[in-house]
């Protein structure tokens, strides 16, 4: 009887792949001229969270260049790793980027196939999804090499960005969300406090970030009171929060990615 089981590795990418693509993709952003961070939960993985291990690599890439150039930039760059397909998602032109990993998966939709396993890389430029240009001289290393990450502070407002955007979505898809942003920000915020981050040295920040991460901060400690302190810690104000649940957090449920 044949085994149609895939042979070597087998499952979504391993926090070792996700840190091997991250390094991969930064590299030959570089050597393109292009300088780039890390953000997203890959980020906050290598800052040291440990609630999950991230699902894709988001990368902001500090240039004016339409990010689809940038994607086929990369596949050009190497064409064995990097390979591009449609978006899935009615009327979008735009292309998915993905990484090829070594071994197969089984087919979703038919046993006796397999697909290769591949991981996503999100290319973005600031001024998309309030990601600020992030200076050279404030550009963070954390204990994987040769990887730029955003600042903590500047990964703590876009992951509040996200948490808002997510509770907020009409789609399901995006609400399920919350709970990986929750768990997330409350990793995010022991890690921030612990280093000694403050808001106040956040100066250089364009003023609308900062203005919105502390209103955001101000609905998530209503939604959590207990990271009340912890935020205090950081900088921000939350003199006349009342806390209080918000009715609306899902769990439980799988995520699959429409692209």
């Amino acid at each position: 009887m044949m085994d149609n089981r895939p042979a070597g590795p087998t499952g979504p990418a391993t926090i070792q792949e996700i840190r091997r693509v991250a390094r991969i993709s930064v590299k030959l952003l570089e050597e393109n001229d292009l300088r780039c961070c890390v953000f997203g939960s890959a980020a906050c993985s290598m800052y040291g969270t440990r609630n999950r291990i991230p699902r894709d690599i988001d990368i902001v890439v500090f240039t004016a260049r339409d990010p689809e150039e940038i994607k086929r930039i990369l596949v050009d760059s190497d064409k064995r790793k990097f390979f591009l397909v449609p978006s899935k998602k009615r009327d979008e032109t735009y292309k998915v980027l993905w990484f090829r990993l070594s071994g197969r998966n089984p087919h979703p939709s038919d046993p006796a196939k397999t697909v290769g396993r591949r991981c996503k890389v999100d290319i973005l430029i600031p001024g998309t999804l309030d990601l600020p240009s992030i200076p050279r001289t404030r550009v963070c290393y954390t204990r994987v090499p040769d990887v730029p990450v955003v600042p903590l502070i500047v990964l703590i407002g876009l992951k509040l960005r996200g948490w808002v955007d997510h509770r907020d979505a009409e789609l399901e898809y995006y609400r399920v969300k919350q709970v990986d942003d929750v768990a997330d920000l409350e990793a995010l915020l022991v890690i921030a406090v612990g280093a000694g981050i403050r808001m106040k040295d956040a100066d250089w920040l364009p003023r609308q970030f900062r203005r919105d991460a502390r209103e955001r901060a101000r609905e998530f400690v209503r939604f959590r009171p207990a990271t009340k302190a912890k935020f205090e810690a950081l900088g921000f104000d939350m003199q006349g929060v009342f806390t209080e649940h918000f009715p609306f957090l899902f769990t439980g449920v799988a995520i699959v990615d429409p692209d």
